[in-house]
């Protein structure tokens, strides 16, 4: 595990989305966690780097760069860039497995608020992650795994990412 909370494993190449259901169902069978697991390899995270969807933003104290990453391909039709009525929460861009927004700390408009509104847009099965952290997975990912990564990189704290379903014998199930 990264300091970040995220997690670098290696895996065979191949498709990340079967990756994810198998790494879920293993959550869900050794931990009784009914998780939405969001794996990248590091090819797609070096490459949304590379891409830099925030080299033209002005950053302060107060701006917040965040990936979003989808668990399942967008059904968004937000016209994009999305400005919140409050204009402390920017959508940059929308694709079918990320969402690059802006946030402005203001007195109305906070992490909450901008979560909340990802949410809505995009469901329940996202993680988000500030860009630093995302530059530096990329940067990183191979002096922190060395040849074990094999180019792949799980996106997301495991065994809990977004709101997991534990489930009790003594009390059903119970959302996290």
């Amino acid at each position: 595990m990264l300091a970040s909370g995220n997690v670098a494993f290696g895996a065979q190449e191949g498709n990340t989305g079967s990756l994810a259901q198998t790494l879920g169902e293993k959550i869900k069978t050794v931990f009784s966690l009914d998780v939405s697991v969001i794996a990248r390899s590091l090819a797609e995270v070096k490459s949304m780097v590379d891409a830099n969807p925030f080299a033209d933003i002005v950053v302060t104290k107060q701006t917040r760069l965040y990936v979003t990453f989808l668990a399942e391909n967008s059904q968004s039709s937000l016209k994009i860039p999305y400005e919140s009525p409050q204009n402390g929460f920017t959508i940059l861009s929308v694709s079918d497995s990320e969402v690059c927004s802006v946030l402005t700390l203001t007195p109305q408009s906070g992490t909450i608020q901008a979560m909340d509104i990802l949410e809505k847009e995009f469901g329940k099965s996202t993680t988000a992650r500030r860009w630093y952290t995302i530059s530096r997975m990329a940067q990183t990912q191979g002096k922190v795994a060395g040849e074990q990564t094999q180019g792949r990189t799980a996106v997301g704290p495991y065994p809990i990412l977004g709101r997991p379903v534990i489930k009790s014998p003594a009390s059903g199930t119970v959302p996290g």
